[in-house]
């Protein structure tokens, strides 16, 4: 009888070892949602991230250059493809690979002729500005450190323009409709997309009214 009880007790312990070993390497669905998917092997990840990187136990978009398509590298700091990792891999009109990547016109200034700079918010060589008067729509306000024109500087510079932003945002000197939700000032669409800087009426399902669900559009169905 006790052997009986002690084979029991043993069987027992094995279970709930497998069943914390199996929690321990947890997987998604693999639908590539943005966050980290654990993984143990390729089988695990999904289509926008297909490769499992061993050592961080991650899906990823690329363990090697050979992983990415179209002639692009990969950056293997972050494991993302891109089209440059150096000015090497890039000619022509596009000669430097900027910091993102992908192969530009220019990153620095040296790299423009005369009275030209380079615009690093798109890697574009563009006329130099010292004073507003020398810029005009659609970037009618002059970046005087950076010293080339741009869209806004603060959001009163967006009052009125083409795009109808009203708020600028100043990471890349552009007007947009909304940056957070107190920048949305209507009660049909009080909610602000941080991913293309629009309002929209609501971002998830709790923004609804039941049963209406959030659409991929931002509009409760």
């Amino acid at each position: 009888m006790t052997r009986l009880l002690s084979s029991a007790a043993c069987v027992l312990v094995l279970a709930c070892f497998a069943c914390s070993s199996k929690s321990s390497h947890s997987t998604t669905d693999g639908s590539g949602s943005g966050s980290a998917v654990a993984c143990t092997g390729d089988g695990d990840c999904g289509p926008q991230d297909p490769y499992c990187d061993t050592s961080s136990h991650t899906c990823v978009e690329c363990i090697t250059s050979t992983n990415c398509g179209n002639n692009r590298k990969c950056d293997t700091t972050n494991n993302t493809c891109v089209q440059c990792l150096a000015d090497t891999d890039c000619g022509g009109m596009t000669p430097y690979c900027s910091p993102v990547g992908e192969c530009v016109e220019c990153t620095t200034m040296a790299n423009c002729g005369a009275m030209m700079t380079c615009n690093t918010n798109d890697y574009r060589c563009v006329a130099t500005c010292t004073a507003n008067t020398g810029c005009r729509a659609p970037t009618p306000v002059c970046n005087t450190t950076m010293m080339y024109c741009v869209q806004c500087l603060a959001s009163t510079d967006c009052m009125g323009t083409l795009g109808g932003g009203t708020v600028c945002d100043t990471t890349n000197d552009t007007c947009v409709e909304c940056l957070m939700d107190s920048d949305c000032k209507t009660a049909e669409r009080p909610k602000c997309n941080t991913t293309n800087d629009f309002c929209v009426q609501c971002l998830t399902n709790a923004d609804c009214t039941a049963p209406a669900t959030c659409s991929p559009e931002g509009v409760c169905r």
